[in-house]
C-alpha cells in the first residue's frame, strides 16, 4: 500500500504520462537514429538509446505500481482523536522547551523542513495511535526524545491544481482506494 495526495497521485500520472510518451515516440526515433548507423554489433549509440529504453520502461513500470497500489489521503475519513496519516499533531518537545506542529502525509509529500513527514518516518511511527496528552519517547536517529502530544487534527491538504472547491474536477481521478 502506497499512501499519496491526490494532487501528488495527479503529479504521478502527468509523470507516467511523459515518460510513455518519451518511450513511445523520443526513444523510438532515437533507436532509428542509432540503427542508421550500421554494423549493430559494434554500435555504441544503439546500446546506449537500448539502455536508455530500458530504464524508462523500468520507471514506467515503478510509477504503474505505485498509481495501482495508492490509497488518496483526501480521501481517507481522518479520526483526529489520534495521530494517523492525515493529521497534523502538535507535540512539545521537551528536550528544546518548545512547540512543534508535523502534518503526517505519504512519503512523495514529505519535506521536514516544511513540516511535514512521511508516515514511514521514525518519527511519525513513533507518533500514530497517540493521543492528546500523551507523553511519548521516540528513537530518532539523533537520539531519543521526549514529546507530549499538544494536539491532533485533520491536516489541511492543498487540493490538486484547478480544484478549489474541494470538489472533484474532471481533471481529477476518482477515488482510487479500494
Amino acid at each position: 500500500m502506497f499512501y499519496v495526495t491526490r494532487r501528488n497521485w495527479l503529479r504521478l500520472r502527468e509523470r507516467l504520462e511523459q515518460i510513455e510518451k518519451q518511450v513511445r515516440i523520443d526513444m523510438a526515433d532515437e533507436i532509428k537514429r542509432a540503427a542508421s548507423f550500421g554494423d549493430f554489433s559494434e554500435n555504441a549509440e544503439l546500446d546506449a538509446a537500448r539502455e536508455k529504453q530500458q530504464l524508462l520502461t523500468l520507471e514506467v513500470q515503478k510509477i504503474r505500481e505505485k498509481l495501482n497500489q495508492a490509497r488518496i489521503i483526501d480521501d481517507l475519513e481522518i479520526d483526529a482523536s489520534r495521530v494517523s496519516i492525515g493529521t497534523a499533531v502538535t507535540v512539545y518537545d521537551n528536550l528544546e522547551e518548545q512547540e512543534v506542529t508535523w502534518t503526517i502525509l505519504g512519503e512523495d509529500e514529505s519535506d521536514p523542513s516544511g513540516g511535514i513527514i512521511s508516515y514511514k518516518s521514525p518519527l511519525a511511527k513513533g507518533l500514530i495511535g497517540r493521543e492528546e496528552g500523551d507523553e511519548v519517547k521516540i528513537n530518532l536517529p539523533g537520539g531519543l526524545k521526549e514529546f507530549e502530544i499538544v494536539s491532533v487534527e485533520p491536516a489541511e491538504i492543498q487540493p490538486p491544481d484547478g480544484v478549489t472547491d474541494g470538489h472533484s474536477s474532471s481533471a481529477v481521478p476518482p477515488s482510487v482506494n479500494p
